[in-house]
């Protein structure tokens, strides 16, 4: 499953934000939909020898190199096997495979549900949520690309 997801000039609406829903480990999380490049079922990765556990491996997509990241160990949640899907998200003009379990649907959510006391994760999500928004199916956490692609102090 490939499909590319873009952004059209008309769409970003005052107070609101749009965020490509996911699920890991059971947890929802959502990056900005603006980040996202593509999202992926799943493809051959050739591993990285000695890099970090979060790191398992880099893709060809289409002629380019693309480190894949696995979520769930870079918050710190234990493995559970193979991830099913991929989103690819750009950063510092280099595109990176976030690996989680599942991949829902664009959702808006408004600005005003955004919950500020972040004291309610622990301090391993909390170094990488943007936003926690509260709606009525749960809590949306919102995850920073640039925190959550930074491993040990340098972007992966």
């Amino acid at each position: 499953m490939s499909g590319r997801m873009e952004q059209t000039a008309g769409e970003k609406v005052e107070g609101m934000a749009q965020l490509v829903s996911m699920v890991i480990a059971g947890q929802r999380v959502g990056l900005d939909v603006a980040r996202v490049r593509d999202v992926l079922g799943a493809l051959p990765m050739t591993r990285v020898p000695r890099s970090p556990q979060e790191v398992v491996g880099v893709l060809n997509l289409r002629g380019h190199i693309v480190t894949a990241i696995d979520l769930a160990a870079r918050l710190g949640m234990p493995a559970a096997g193979a991830r099913a899907m991929s989103v690819v998200v750009e950063h510092e003009n280099e595109l990176y495979a976030i690996l989680v379990d599942q991949v829902d649907e664009v959702v808006s959510v408004a600005t005003m549900s955004e919950e500020h006391d972040l004291g309610l994760l622990t301090s391993g999500w909390r170094e990488l949520t943007a936003a926690i928004f509260r709606r009525t199916d749960g809590l949306l956490i919102e995850l920073d690309v640039a925190r959550l692609l930074k491993i040990g102090g340098a972007a992966a």
